[in-house]
C-alpha cells in the first residue's frame, strides 16, 4: 500500500511539474523532490524522465465506457486537447525515440485501452480497427504540431466521426 502511495505521489509531482514549468524543466531531481522520494526510486520504477512523464499523462485514463464512434472520437482529441498533455506530448514521446523498449511500453499504455474501447465500438464492422485508431490518434497529434488544426474540438469531432463512419460503413459486412 505504502509503495502504490509513493508511486501515485509521484506520478502527481510530475504532473504538477510539467503544469507549472513545462516537460523540459520538469527533471528526475525536480520530481523527485517534489514527491519526497530520492532519484534512485524513480530509476526504479521508470528507466527515464520521459517513461515516468507519459506514465503519469496516460495513469487517469479511465473514464466511462464509450458506447459509440463520435464518444471515442471525443474522448482521444479531449485526451490530446488537455494543458498538460499539450505541455509534454511530444517532448516525452521524442526523448522516448532513442529507447525502443520504453518507447513501445509507453504506446502500449495508451494504446491497449483505447483499441479494446474502439474494437467494442466497431464490433460487428470489418473496419480495420487499428487503422481507426491511427487515425484518431494522429488527428489528437496533427492538434499539437499542426498550425490551424485546432479548429474548435466540437468541428474536429464532428468532421473526423463523419470521415471515420463512413468508411467504417463501407466495410461493414
Amino acid at each position: 500500500m505504502k509503495q502504490a502511495r509513493r508511486h501515485d505521489d509521484i506520478l502527481a509531482a510530475a504532473r504538477a511539474l510539467v503544469t507549472d514549468a513545462g516537460y523540459s524543466a520538469t527533471t528526475m531531481e525536480a520530481i523527485a523532490a517534489r514527491a519526497g522520494v530520492g532519484k534512485p526510486t524513480l530509476y526504479r520504477w521508470w528507466p527515464n524522465r520521459a517513461a515516468l512523464v507519459h506514465e503519469a499523462l496516460v495513469a487517469d485514463l479511465a473514464a466511462a465506457p464509450v458506447t459509440d464512434l463520435r464518444g471515442f472520437v471525443a474522448g482521444v482529441l479531449g485526451f490530446f486537447d488537455r494543458p498538460l498533455v499539450r505541455r509534454a506530448w511530444l517532448g516525452a514521446v521524442a526523448e522516448l525515440a532513442d529507447d525502443p523498449a520504453a518507447l513501445a511500453a509507453a504506446h502500449q499504455a495508451f494504446l491497449r485501452p483505447a483499441a479494446r474501447e474502439l474494437q467494442a465500438v466497431l464490433a460487428g464492422s470489418a473496419a480495420d480497427a487499428r487503422l481507426v485508431l491511427d487515425v484518431v490518434i494522429g488527428a489528437g497529434i496533427a492538434g499539437l504540431v499542426v498550425p490551424g488544426a485546432r479548429r474548435s474540438r466540437a468541428s474536429r469531432i464532428d468532421a473526423l466521426t463523419a470521415l471515420l463512419t463512413a468508411a467504417t460503413d463501407t466495410a461493414r459486412p
